[in-house]
């Protein structure tokens, strides 16, 4: 009877609610991902990033030789592809990989080669 007399006092009263509660989305979710990524080669690059959701637009960014390039994009999985433009064979020119950057984090993307390192005058 007292489980009666409870259901029909939230029934009657609205006091309670018998649906689940649904989740809170964290403000996290839409924070963008901060990506800084540094050419530390003596040649240019080509970086394309391909979004696996709708909300991720595709970026492509064009690195000159020693530059870094700053920008945000919305957090999730992405297809990569890096290009050396110059300094590579074509054959071993390319590299395609899959990433996943969380909400509010920064990233550091060094570009190199081998044969990437300071820049030293010829003798």
């Amino acid at each position: 009877m007292r489980a009666f007399a409870g259901a029909a006092a939230c029934f009657l009263f609205s006091a309670c609610d018998p649906s689940p509660p649904s989740p809170v989305k964290s403000s996290s979710a839409s924070r963008p991902v901060a990506v800084e990524i540094v050419n530390l080669s003596p040649g240019s690059w080509r970086v394309d990033l391909s979004g696996a959701t709708p909300k991720a637009p595709p970026h492509s960014l064009a690195i000159p030789s020693r530059a870094t390039r700053s920008f945000t994009l919305p957090a999730g999985t992405y297809t990569i592809t890096q290009t050396a433009l110059d300094s590579l064979p074509p054959t071993a020119a390319s590299r395609q990989f899959t990433a996943t950057f969380a909400p509010g984090e920064t990233y550091r993307w060094p570009l190199a080669t081998l044969l990437t390192g300071p820049a030293e005058p010829a003798p």
